[in-house]
Order: structure tokens, then C-alpha cells, then sequence
């Protein structure tokens, strides 16, 4: 029995998309499968999105008042029927050998309890001139992971997150996510997948890539602007404000100096470059004025 778990939050249109698909994908074998969707705080066409497609798919709703990704995705493992938890986003397109990949891989690596594929970012029309030759400077934001071949094993440099990753249920059970990262409303505190399977590593759990499990990552259209950019680099820099400033350093009004000085030259810096000098160069300042914004906002109390 494998689980597919999704967490939502006001995005039937999209999510629509990703259950079309999820119906026509090839199911291994001798395996069962279920698929569950959390709806987060959803006050959408969400539900009754769901009671339509039920009868074609093996699906189960449940709801999650608090908002949070990762309060949705520890409500999908608790209430998960399967031995392993294949989570993908609600905006994504499963390959059609999707599901059969990840059920191989479980099966043939018994002793791996993280796995993890490739993510291909989809656009809905030609980026933007400046995105387009700028993309492997912010292929993160877009969830865009590539393909390594093979027999690669994960580690601490490499390994999957979001919409295309599959652990075992239990050790889910033993280590949950952190509800307080990951997108939660219009913030988001970034690191969720990486500080769970960090920690797992730590703890001697092993990884497996794996090849053939691939999705696409539908990008929507205001997902293809520096505003987003700007939300998504800020959740970066949260992240690295979690960790105690260094012994003796400087502090002004609660934060270190040196970070006053980097947010107001780094947002300088990004407004005079993006006058004259070529999008990598001014999506690079953005992209450090938008972490170091992060690092200056972000307070462990909130």
C-alpha cells in the first residue's frame, strides 16, 4: 500500500490538473495506492473539486485548520494507510510511470527510507527575457531539480524536496516536519525539507535517487516576476535567521549591525543594476537584497 499525499491551500484550478493526471497514471502490480489531499484553511472550489473527481481516483480529503504546509503534511502521514508517503504540490504533473518508479524503488532498497526524482519546471508561456537568462541562477524558487542518472545515492549535498519526494511512513512518524517552516499564508520560513531529511541523515537513515519518477512543476503566471522572487528569497534569508547571531557580535535595535548596513547596500546595489547591467547581474543583488531582508525581519519569538 502506497500513500500519494497532497497539501492545498485555495488552489482548486491548479490542483485540478494534478488530479487529471494522477487518474491516468500507471499503477504497479499487486500494489494498492491512496491518494490524500489536506486542505489547509481552503475556503476555495476545493472541496467540491474533490467530490467530483472521487469516483475516479482512490482519494480521501481531509481537512487541516492550521495553516502551514507542514501541519498538511503531518496530517497526511498520521492519517496515512501505506507503508511509504509519495508527496508531490498541487500544481505539479506526475509522469505517467510516476508512481510504478517509486514502487519499484521501495521494494528493490528496503533499507533506504528517503527517496527522491527529478522535478521539470513548466512555464505556460516563454519567461520573460530577464527570467529566461537568468533561470539556473533561481532554479530553487521554481522547485527545478535535474535528473543525475542512475544509482545515485542522496546526501547531504543533494536531495529532493517538495514536489517530488517519498519516505517511509513510520519514519515520518518518529521525526515530523517542523511546523514552523515552509510556507504558511502570504510568509514562509524556507528549509522545511532540508532541516527534516538533514536530520535524518544524521541519524544514519539512507537516501536513493530515483531516475524515473519525474514531475513537472506547472509554474503559474505570477510566479514569473521579482515580486515572487523577492517572497522567495525573503523565506531564505528567515531560514538562516534562525541560527544565534556569533558570540559578541554588534547588535542594533535586536540585530546585528553588519546586517543593517547589507540590507540597505544590497537593495541599492539591485535598483542601480538593474538600470544597465544584465539581468544575472541584478537578479544576483536581488536576490541577496531579498535574504538579507529576510535575515532582518525574521524573529525566533513571532
Amino acid at each position: 500500500m502506497l500513500t500519494v499525499a497532497i497539501p492545498t491551500h485555495n488552489r482548486a484550478r491548479v490542483l485540478r490538473q494534478t488530479l487529471e493526471r494522477l487518474a491516468q497514471i500507471t499503477i504497479p502490480a499487486g500494489v494498492e495506492w491512496e491518494l490524500i489531499v489536506v486542505q489547509n484553511n481552503c475556503t476555495d472550489g476545493t472541496a467540491a473539486m474533490l467530490e467530483e473527481l472521487s469516483p475516479r481516483l482512490p482519494l480521501r480529503a481531509i481537512t487541516e485548520s492550521r495553516p502551514g504546509v507542514n501541519y498538511a503534511r503531518n496530517a497526511a502521514v498520521e492519517a496515512a494507510r501505506g507503508e511509504c508517503v509519495v508527496f508531490t504540490d498541487d500544481d505539479t504533473l506526475p509522469d505517467m510511470e510516476w508512481l510504478r518508479a517509486y514502487g519499484s524503488a521501495f521494494a528493490e532498497f528496503p533499507d533506504v527510507d528517503i527517496f527522491g526524482g527529478p522535478i521539470i519546471t513548466r512555464f505556460p508561456a516563454p519567461p520573460p527575457p530577464w527570467l529566461r537568462d537568468s533561470l539556473t541562477l533561481v532554479a530553487y524558487a521554481y522547485g527545478r531539480l535535474e535528473a543525475r542518472g542512475r544509482g545515485v545515492t542522496l546526501s547531504r549535498t543533494f536531495f529532493p524536496y517538495g514536489a517530488n519526494m517519498a519516505f517511509r511512513t513510520r519514519v515520518l512518524r518518529d521525526s515530523p516536519f517542523d511546523p514552523a517552516l515552509g510556507p504558511k499564508g502570504t510568509s514562509r520560513i524556507n528549509g522545511s525539507e532540508t532541516e527534516l531529511i538533514l536530520k535524518l541523515f544524521a541519524r544514519g537513515h539512507l537516501g536513493r535517487w530515483v531516475e524515473e519518477a519525474r514531475v513537472e512543476h506547472c509554474i503559474q503566471e505570477e510566479q514569473m516576476t521579482t515580486r515572487f522572487l523577492r517572497w522567495y528569497y525573503t523565506g531564505q534569508g528567515a531560514s538562516m535567521a534562525r541560527s544565534a547571531p556569533e558570540p559578541g557580535t554588534k547588535m542594533l535595535w535586536g540585530r546585528p549591525r553588519w546586517l543593517w548596513r547589507e540590507v540597505v547596500s544590497a537593495e541599492l546595489l539591485y535598483r542601480a543594476h538593474r538600470l544597465h547591467r544584465s539581468p544575472q547581474t541584478w537578479i544576483a543583488d536581488l536576490k541577496r537584497a531579498s535574504v538579507a531582508r529576510g535575515r532582518l525581519l525574521y524573529r525566533s519569538d513571532d
